[in-house]
Parts: structure tokens; sequence; C-alpha cells
């Protein structure tokens, strides 16, 4: 199966990047955790066959989050609220012109797919949560989360990493599709545009720049 072509929707400023496949009564949107990366995904037999198994249940939207994958990045300081995020959900569906979806995701994306299925129930069929996190600590509801010293001991063999080799995240950079050939990079349509109009690009972003995509809708006027 030839990997789908990557598109993106803007809400506002910030591309988000999407894919649709197959066809089907039913629109099945997936929204991955913290690993997404909805090109680099089709690299993976594992994934690859796992999003082709969605494909079969009905027309599925996969979906980079802001922050993720081919999406725009935010800064650490500038983190968006949770209201953002679902308003980039409903962006999302309705570039891919879906008006009502049930909607697949995991770990820490379940708070953000039950406060969109809360605030616009009109807009979603029904919610699959697959080891959903609803907290990062220890609370009298949730006793079996770690408690912050608990992971405290589980970052520190990747600090002692970062402190032996700083550069080492980036010297490998990410790959973007360009037709059947690879290019490198991560360059999303939002740090391309940012670049074009001369504003400095956060210190991330410009280190991991790189070809843009050579399918990025332009941002839209204003």
């Amino acid at each position: 199966m030839k990997p789908p072509d990557v598109h993106y929707a803007w809400n506002g400023d910030v591309a988000l990047a999407y894919q649709v496949v197959g066809a089907g009564p039913v629109d099945l949107v997936y929204l991955q955790g913290y690993c997404s990366n909805i090109d680099m995904n089709w690299e993976s037999p594992h994934l690859a066959r796992f999003l082709k198994g969605l494909a079969g249940f009905g027309r599925l939207i996969v979906m980079d989050r802001r922050g993720w994958g081919c999406s725009d990045r935010f800064s650490p300081t500038d983190v968006p609220p949770f209201e953002t995020l679902t308003d980039d959900l409903q962006v999302v569906m309705d570039a891919a012109g879906s008006e009502r979806a049930v909607i697949f995701t995991s770990y820490e994306n379940a708070t953000l797919v039950m406060l969109f299925a809360a605030t616009h129930p009109e807009r979603c069929a029904a919610l699959v949560l697959v080891d959903p996190w609803v907290t990062w600590t220890a609370t009298d509801e949730t006793p079996w989360v770690s408690e912050e010293q608990e992971w405290d001991r589980i970052r520190q063999p990747s600090r002692r990493c970062r402190r032996r080799s700083p550069g080492h995240r980036w010297s490998s950079p990410p790959t973007v599709r360009s037709g059947s050939a690879r290019q490198p990079g991560t360059r999303t349509p939002g740090t391309a545009s940012a670049a074009r109009d001369t504003r400095p690009a956060p210190t991330r972003t410009r280190r991991m720049a790189g070809a843009p995509f050579p399918s990025a809708s332009p941002r839209p006027s204003a």
C-alpha cells in the first residue's frame, strides 16, 4: 500500500498534519499517543498493518497533535490549553469533511478527546480509549499511578544520557516523504512560513530545519 499523502489544516497560524485512508460509512479519527508521526508511521510494518486494519472499519483520519510529528511545534514555555487542542481536533475533522466520527486515542490524549466529546457531542459518535492517562501522579482515586519520586527515578537515565551527549538527539534528523524519495528534516508549514516572514524560528525548530513538505498547503491569508 502506498503511504497516503500528508495534508494540513490550519488553526490560526498553526499547521496540523493529517492523512485520510480508505472509505466507508463511518469516520474513524485516530489520535496517536506521545510517539506520533503520521508520515514515519508507515515505515514500521507493525504500525502500517495496524493502520490498514483500522481503515478496514471505515474512513480513517489520522492526525498528529500540535507539537508532534508533522504538525507545528510550540514552545515549552507556551503550552496550549486543552481547549486549543480540542479546537485543533475539530479543525482537522472540518478539513477532512468529517461531520461526526468515532475517535480512537491512547495515553495522554484521553483527557483531550473526552473534553472534545463533552464540548461537541454532536461531532463524536463514540470514544475508544486505550490505556488512558488522566493524571501523571498518584491521587486518592488513582493510587496505582507513579509518585513524583518514582517519575524522578524513571527520568534519571534519560537525563544522564542528555548530559553525556547533549547533541545526540539531533544528530540524525527525522525524514519526510517527497513522492517515493526521502528528504531530511521535519520543517512544518508553519515553520517555513515563519522563515519566509523573516521571523526568528525557535531554536528547536531551527536545529531540525530541512526541506518543507512539498504537499503543504499555503497558510490562509488573514
